[in-house]
């Protein structure tokens, strides 16, 4: 099962739209707050609903990379993690700011958090090549302490997604093998499922 996340603003029939012809078979809608959550149900893709606050009738907690992610990674407020690499902080020589280091990545396996690597950052990145060599960072990290990873377009309007195909080829690019890069595109359906038969 291939799924997206997107961000939308009343829009949301037309990003099922865009799923449909694009072959997802599932949609993630993430909504920044409580008040702006819609129930959508579509015949053809499977509706998942994502918000940055935990609440009853969410089937994801995403957390957006801020100086607050230790204390939601312990105290497990978040089922994922995105924007990790957009840190201001400036590259070490060795080592690149990517949001992420061995000590996190342990913590999230241990308490069972994934990273979302975020298309639409890296469309809209005004150093894009600095990025993309923190995301393939993060790939390394992620792999070596068995994080689970997860790619999305995280699109905030339905024309800036793209297809399963595309985020694969994207996916590789960033350093996944071909089977995680696979994995990367239903990881996240696989949460929410999880999630809601708890």
């Amino acid at each position: 099962m291939n799924i997206d996340i997107v961000v939308p603003k009343n829009n949301e029939q037309e990003f099922l739209l865009m799923a449909e012809k694009l072959g997802y078979t599932a949609i993630i809608f993430f909504y920044k707050n409580k008040p702006e959550i819609k129930k959508i149900t579509h015949e053809k893709v499977q509706v998942f609903i994502a918000c940055s606050e935990k609440t009853n009738d969410v089937d994801l907690v995403i957390h957006e990379h801020d100086q607050r992610d230790r204390e939601i990674i312990e105290r497990q407020q978040a089922q994922l993690i995105s924007k990790l690499e957009s840190e201001q902080r400036k590259d070490f020589i060795r080592q690149r700011a990517s949001g992420l280091n061995h000590v996190i990545t342990t913590l999230m396996h241990q308490k069972n958090v994934s990273v979302c690597f975020s298309l639409n950052e890296i469309i809209y990145a005004q150093y894009r090549s600095q990025l993309l060599g923190r995301m393939m960072q993060n790939v390394k990290l992620c792999r070596k302490d068995k994080v689970k990873m997860i790619l999305a377009s995280l699109a905030p309007i339905p024309y800036a997604m793209r297809s399963p195909h595309d985020l694969k080829a994207l996916a590789i690019v960033l350093g996944m093998h071909p089977e995680e890069a696979k994995a990367a595109l239903k990881n996240a359906c696989e949460i929410c499922k999880k999630n809601n038969s708890k």
